[in-house]
Parts: C-alpha cells; sequence; structure tokens
C-alpha cells in the first residue's frame, strides 16, 4: 500500500512532469510541407589535424604532424526541407564557410581556409516542449552526410637557414574532396503558420582525408642563389581532416 507521502510524491512527479512536456503539431512540420531555409554559422569549436611533407630530396621527407585551431569567419547557406511525415524533415543545402587556422607549428601558417559544403540530411522534431517556454518552443535532433569539393587557403612556411636567417615560401593549396557526418541538436521557434527559427550545434568529423600537393614560391629568400633556386621549385604534401563543433541559426519559411 501506498502512504500519503507517496502518493503526494507521484501526484506531484505527474504534474511536474505534464509541465514540463505537452504534445503539440505545428503547421510548418506537418506533412507535404516544403521548406526553404537560409542558414548562418553563429560559432564553432573547429580543429584540424593535418600532415605536410616536403617532397624534395634536397630536404628531410620527414612528414610534420601539425594541428589547428580553426576560428570561424563565415558561415553562409541555404537549404531545402520536405517533410514525409509529420515533424519530420529531409533536407539538403549549401553552405560556403571561412575560416582563420592557427597552427601549433611555427614553421607554417595557413591563412584564411575556405571551402563550401554540400549536403544531404534528416531532422525529427520532437513532439513536446520544454517547462516555462510554452509551446512555441521544439527541441529537434539531426543528422547529415556532407560533400567537400574542395578546401583551399595560402600556406606560408618559414624555413631556418641558420646564420642566414630564414626563407618564407608561398603555397597556394587546393585540397581534394572529402565526406563528413554530423549529428547534432537544437531548439526550433514557432514565429507564425509559415516561419520559425532554429538555433542548434552540431558535432562534424570526417569520413575521408583532404589532400593535395601545392607548388611553392619564394617571397623571401636566402640571399643565395643556389639556395632560392632550390626553395622557390619545392613541392608540399599536405592532408587534412578537420572536426569538431559548428553553431547554427536557420531562418525558415514554409510554403
Amino acid at each position: 500500500m501506498f502512504s500519503t507521502f507517496h502518493r503526494a510524491l507521484i501526484l506531484f512527479c505527474g504534474i511536474l512532469l505534464q509541465s514540463s512536456c505537452a504534445t503539440m503539431s505545428w503547421p510548418t512540420t506537418e506533412a507535404g510541407q516544403h521548406t526553404l531555409a537560409e542558414t548562418f554559422g553563429v560559432g564553432s569549436v573547429y580543429e584540424v589535424d593535418s600532415t605536410i611533407q616536403i617532397l624534395d630530396t634536397n630536404f628531410s621527407t620527414e612528414a610534420s604532424e601539425v594541428h589547428g585551431d580553426m576560428k570561424g569567419r563565415i558561415g553562409l547557406g541555404v537549404q531545402a526541407e520536405y517533410f514525409p511525415v509529420n515533424d519530420y524533415a529531409l533536407f539538403y543545402g549549401v553552405e560556403y564557410r571561412a575560416f582563420e587556422p592557427t597552427i601549433n607549428n611555427d614553421l607554417f601558417d595557413f591563412g584564411q581556409a575556405s571551402q563550401t559544403e554540400l549536403y544531404l540530411g534528416n531532422r525529427y522534431y520532437l513532439p513536446w516542449g520544454f517547462h516555462g517556454l510554452g509551446s512555441s518552443f521544439r527541441p529537434f535532433l539531426q543528422a547529415k552526410f556532407a560533400y567537400i569539393p574542395a578546401v583551399r587557403f595560402n600556406m606560408v612556411t618559414r624555413i631556418p637557414l641558420g646564420a642566414t636567417g630564414e626563407a618564407v615560401l608561398e603555397s597556394p593549396f587546393r585540397g581534394s574532396p572529402y565526406w563528413t557526418f554530423a549529428a547534432g541538436t537544437g531548439l526550433a521557434y514557432l514565429v507564425s503558420e509559415d516561419l520559425s527559427i532554429s538555433l542548434g550545434v552540431f558535432y562534424e568529423l570526417p569520413l575521408s582525408k583532404s589532400s593535395g600537393i601545392s607548388d611553392a614560391r619564394l617571397i623571401k629568400g636566402s640571399g643565395n642563389d643556389f639556395i632560392d633556386n632550390i626553395l622557390d621549385q619545392l613541392q608540399f604534401e599536405v592532408e587534412l581532416e578537420p572536426f569538431g563543433w559548428i553553431g547554427f541559426l536557420n531562418i525558415n519559411y514554409t510554403f
């Protein structure tokens, strides 16, 4: 038999659960709806692991393993969605990103890196809201696969030359295509019957590497013509594996 205290506790938990989660339906997430979204990057904790190797027998061919933090500068995109059933969306889109990497190796500088992402994914809107936020707020889960045709940046390399100082090389880099997978969560807000706003995060990891060979151009010589001629013909083989958290804001128009 339940005591009076146990009955009161069960009743309290039931009231709390009922007030915390309320089943709901939105016109913007009903089956058959189409949505067009503007996507904005609002923050990131993004990193990159890289391998850099000089392809020349006159220099050490040992690969350098470097790690960098990627500070987000720009994140803009457009996305189309379709709801085959209530609260479940399939989406595809394109997004342009620009990062400013900080590399943990004084010899290399990646400058500003940019990429264009083509992606396909799905999102599920949970059929309840949070206590205190009302029925206009709904959490969601999402996952996506993305294809990045290329990664671009201008790599700067500083080669110490002892008493003669250092030589500086610039190597425009265009990395090969690679794939990523991302999963995340967020919170959507219903503004009107045809407009909603989504704010969330997802974690992105690479399914393959982006790699390429870049030709060096001497921008600061050593003063020795023989050495400078060799440096001006160097090639670098670079491999990249970007990963990390991305914050996003979507403005969704239903039609």
